[in-house]
């Protein structure tokens, strides 16, 4: 999700609607991705692989990472698949662009991303 603010965001989640910290420090930015600390997202419900996660929107994000899709600006919601490939296939044979992030910002995830017809962002991803 989008926030203006990464610190006042994670407070307001974390002690006025209840959810707790995740383990930022171990999944973010740890795969082949460029963050820089203080924009970063914070990972506040989950084991790493699901949550809530907040970022300050970076306009500059994709052409950092070079990637064809933005997801900071908009925010994006995840679905963990088994079969990434499997996934890429039928996007290819819709006519469904997407942008292949390979292992980005968590270890041994791979990731795509893509939009829906509403164009709303969506992140794809394979674990190991």
């Amino acid at each position: 999700m989008p926030v203006h603010d990464v610190q006042h965001s994670r407070v307001f989640y974390r002690d006025v609607i209840g959810l707790s910290d995740g383990p930022t420090p171990k999944t973010i930015g740890a795969g082949a991705g460029v963050f820089e600390r203080s924009t970063e997202a914070y990972d506040l419900l989950g084991d790493g692989g699901g949550g809530l996660h907040i970022m300050k929107p970076i306009a500059t994000f994709a052409m950092d990472n070079k990637l064809a899709i933005n997801p900071t600006i908009t925010g994006h919601f995840a679905i963990r698949v088994s079969d990434l490939d499997a996934v890429r296939h039928r996007l290819r044979k819709a006519g469904v662009f997407f942008c292949d992030a390979g292992n980005f910002s968590m270890p041994g995830v791979r990731q795509i991303y893509l939009y829906d017809p509403s164009m709303n962002c969506i992140e794809i991803n394979q674990a190991g």
